[in-house]
């Protein structure tokens, strides 16, 4: 065909530095419109090899600069049609490109590979050729580029069919070296401006979504250090606020990897001076208030009133509550310590113990009960502390005698303020020497 021809005679003109730039740059441009159209079989693959396999020379000039990238631009009007072991080729091109020294033409060249790879169909074999390509770019350099990224990892890690990308996403969470794909999405993620969400930010959101419920995430952030951890938790809590319709899948997904992860390390937290433990624990608790709310949340533990969780729950709670004094208004806060934490763990048990006898019960057994009605008082390290508890402490009384029993004789000892029990709506009364709590009835 006539386009390859041309083609070919430019890439051999540059290859021999004996073009004639304008000449060849005007071809170049024709062949570049031809093929942003229907370009299906248009550009033959011996063409595209030449291409890729080009090495730009260290004393090149800006002519030369300027035809490779006008050259690579077919290739990437053309890479939709391409096999995907040509990624593979793009890829080791860009290498090369990337080392060299950058010019104005050498950055708008890199602009057109990542474009390129953009374009290229989902690969269906190892994910480690990736996984390089984001170990040896230089992550602030290439910010520039994000939004042809986006719809590369998009386009290989992500899609509507579910069983495509458990797959895909599965090879990256399996990865064995360093994890240079979810290391530049997290970089992403915090150099991402999301106060404008526009298409691309939408399907970099998404695939998040993806990522932090596939099944193997679990496994992966399990095995990160306590400040990867700390980072996947914050984005996980921010993803969470971004939609309000999980399905059932994603929310037991999301809420196994959080327990696995609060109980790892509340079994650790023995002071409130470890600031990793606490960092973790502070967003693990913000991602559980805000999932309890779902009603696959208290299925998921209703019936394990012996779980693990709850227990590491209450035994967290006495260690904050113990070791941060409440903070009044007159009080200079020097600095804050477990933020909203217990504010957070009242919620939290607030969703568990309605209407649900048991876990009432093991929360008085484990000492919740006591701790709920130690923070019925205002601490501006918490606020609304006190709504919360009182909120709290109607759930665990309600239809349940031996908390009523419990909370009555701590009143009768007078080691309960009274204006308490008002607002929750019981009163203290001494029946036959014995005392007891009964509902107050509105006069």
């Amino acid at each position: 065909m006539e386009v390859n021809t041309k083609l070919n005679g430019i890439l051999n003109n540059l290859i021999k530095s004996s073009y004639v730039f304008d000449t060849d740059i005007a071809k170049l441009s024709e062949i570049v419109q031809l093929t942003s159209g229907n370009n299906e079989n248009l550009i033959e693959s011996s063409i595209i090899d030449k291409i890729l396999n080009y090495k730009l020379d260290t004393a090149r000039s800006t002519e030369d600069e300027r035809l490779f990238r006008g050259l690579l631009l077919v290739v990437r009007n053309v890479a939709s049609e391409l096999d995907s072991e040509y990624m593979k080729v793009c890829i080791d091109s860009f290498h090369h490109v990337d080392q060299l020294l950058e010019t104005n033409w050498i950055y708008k060249i890199k602009q057109v590979y990542w474009e390129t790879l953009a374009n290229f169909k989902r690969i269906n074999g190892s994910m480690d050729q990736i996984n390089d390509l984001f170990g040896w770019i230089n992550f602030d350099n290439n910010n520039q580029f994000i939004k042809p990224i986006i719809h590369f990892l998009f386009r290989q890690l992500s899609t509507l069919d579910p069983e495509i990308t458990n797959e895909n996403l599965l090879k990256v969470l399996k990865l064995k070296n360093n994890n240079n794909i979810l290391t530049f999405i997290q970089y992403t993620y915090q150099h991402l401006n999301f106060e404008v969400i526009d298409h691309d930010a939408k399907l970099f959101i998404h695939l998040l979504y993806d990522l932090i419920t596939h099944e193997s995430f679990e496994n992966w952030i399990n095995n990160q250090s306590p400040r990867v951890i700390t980072d996947w938790l914050e984005l996980t809590y921010s993803e969470l606020q971004t939609k309000d319709e999980w399905n059932n899948y994603e929310l037991v997904a999301l809420i196994s990897t959080n327990l696995s992860i609060f109980n790892k390390f509340s079994t650790q937290l023995t002071t409130v001076n470890d600031t990793e433990i606490e960092r973790i624990i502070v967003v693990n608790l913000d991602i559980f208030s805000y999932i309890s709310k779902y009603d696959i949340f208290i299925q998921y533990l209703k019936n394990e009133t012996d779980s693990k969780f709850l227990n590491n729950l209450i035994k967290t709670f006495k260690i904050i509550h113990e070791n941060i004094k409440p903070v009044t208004i007159k009080d200079k806060i020097a600095e804050i310590k477990y933020p909203n934490a217990k504010l957070n763990i009242v919620l939290i048990l607030s969703y568990l113990t309605h209407d649900n006898i048991k876990i009432q019960e093991k929360i008085r057994e484990l000492g919740g009960l006591a701790l709920v009605l130690s923070n019925c008082s205002i601490d501006n390290n918490n606020p609304f502390i006190k709504e919360y508890s009182i909120l709290c402490l109607k759930y665990l009384l309600n239809k349940n005698p031996e908390n009523q029993k419990f909370v009555a004789e701590l009143e009768a000892k007078k080691t309960l303020d009274d204006d308490v029990l008002n607002e929750v709506g019981y009163e203290v009364e001494i029946i036959d020497g014995k005392v007891a709590m009964k509902k107050k009835v509105d006069k």
